[in-house]
């Protein structure tokens, strides 16, 4: 019993009111932390000797009178400080949203291993949220990733499908063989087909050596076709052989070869609408969708924004070295209120610069916005279908105008990016090299940070 009180986190608090202090024991009434309580007076003549309390973690009264009195501020110490905002009036929701940084801030100490859990079979999950609809995509993964059928799993740009992909073949009998993953729009046609084929050497210009396709890469494996809906009429009859055939011929060869690989799918796109227009072949789609699953958007999961906050914070932290920091009231209702249109690749991406320009140990509301940034859009459900430019004082670039501008429309398109490019002039290709300068990010971005 006392081996396991002293392996909990030792949580210091300091000059914290009465009333605070009972809204903590009451959130910690499982007593996950060794919570300690001290006043100003109790501690000051003690400051010195501060490395002999084994605390993993201060948190103080972030009143003004105490930021220049606390005793521990120009200490040469590796404790790290919060400064918390105490007053009668904290509630319940401020005091929980503390307990939930402090599982993750220990979790970065290597003090807990927190995981989330799937919740039909108890095995560690890296897809993070509580929502009802998160839920169901979980079970859902987790019930067909036995089989050997064809996966193919729908949502918005940003929702987070690669991950579960991988977490299906994590599940899978082939887990142990190679997971690939591949944007179908990332590459142009002609190179498309030698990616997923392989080929010859000399079988085209620039074909100098022999190649292997990500197909045979993925032998005992799976393999991820993510926007599969954009491929081309001529690579979906060659997919389509594939997987009637179990066997792929690289491109200039004569010769085919059998492979034993588990195909899961994505996109965006509605492909029965695809069908109807003639830009999708329907052989194709009930070959590649045995088994569909929905992954649901972040507006549909609004109360899993603030863990998934949480652990995008914990993870950037640790990436950038920084000094611990926590969201800030105005931070955590701009976020629960906020319209995700890139989903969690969008707060994510939004967390991870609030982080670098958050300057104290509070992340406020208007870290998620550049302080550089002349121009500001409005994207609001009010502002409809007219793009405002607000700028102070001088006129921005006309590359930042364009990006905006750029920005502006994916979210009224909902984030179509195919749709986008149409109805600006401009190919796919040229719309993802833009929106590596904006917020919602590159698409084909290949960061693999546990989500959802």
């Amino acid at each position: 019993m006392n081996q396991q009180i002293a392996s909990r986190p030792n949580i210091a608090f300091l000059n914290i009111s009465q009333t605070v202090q009972n809204l903590v024991k009451k959130n910690d009434s499982n007593q996950k932390f060794e919570c300690s309580f001290y006043s100003l007076d109790e501690i000051a003549e003690k400051s010195e000797a501060i490395q002999k309390f084994n605390w993993d973690l201060l948190i103080y009264d972030s009143s003004s009178s105490l930021q220049h009195t606390n005793p521990f501020k120009n200490l040469n110490t590796n404790l790290p400080m919060i400064p918390w905002p105490d007053d009668d009036s904290s509630g319940e929701y401020e005091i929980q949203s503390i307990f939930n940084f402090l599982t993750l801030f220990v979790e970065l100490k290597g003090q807990v291993k927190s995981k989330n859990m799937d919740p039909s079979k108890g095995i560690n999950c890296p897809i993070i949220g509580q929502s009802e609809m998160i839920l169901a995509a979980i079970k859902d993964s987790k019930r067909v990733a036995g089989s050997e059928a064809n996966i193919f799993l729908y949502g918005e740009s940003g929702t987070g499908k690669e991950i579960f992909a991988k977490y299906i073949h994590d599940q899978s009998q082939n887990s142990k063989g190679p997971f690939i993953a591949i944007n179908c729009t990332a590459i142009t046609e002609t190179l498309l087909e030698s990616e997923l084929f392989g080929h010859v050497k000399g079988s085209f210009t620039g074909a100098i050596s022999n190649k292997v396709g990500l197909f045979e890469e993925a032998e005992g494996g799976s393999l991820f076709l993510d926007e599969i809906g954009d491929l081309s009429m001529g690579l979906q009859v060659k997919l389509l052989r594939v997987i009637q055939e179990r066997k792929i011929r690289r491109v200039g060869d004569t010769q085919y070869k059998p492979i034993q690989v588990r195909i899961i799918s994505a996109t965006h796109k509605n492909l029965i609408k695809e069908i109807a227009e003639g830009r999708f072949r329907e052989d194709l789609y009930y070959r590649l969708n045995v088994i569909p699953i929905c992954i649901p958007s972040l507006k549909n999961r609004t109360e899993d924004i603030l863990p998934l906050a949480l652990h995008f914070l914990a993870h950037f932290l640790k990436e950038n070295d920084s000094k611990v920091k926590i969201f800030s009231k105005d931070a955590i209702q701009y976020m629960e209120n906020h319209v995700w249109k890139g989903n969690v690749r969008e707060l994510q991406n939004a967390i991870e610069r609030a982080v670098v320009m958050a300057d104290g140990d509070l992340i406020n509301k208007a870290d998620f916005f550049s302080k550089f940034d002349q121009v500001e859009e409005s994207f609001s459900e009010e502002s409809g279908n007219q793009f405002n430019l607000k700028f102070n004082g001088n006129l921005p670039l006309l590359s930042e105008a364009m990006e905006k501008y750029i920005e502006f429309a994916v979210h009224f398109n909902s984030g179509a990016k195919d749709k986008t490019a149409r109805e600006l002039g401009i190919d796919r290709k040229t719309l993802y090299k833009k929106l590596n300068h904006v917020n919602i990010g590159d698409p084909d971005a290949n960061r693999q940070t546990s989500f959802m």
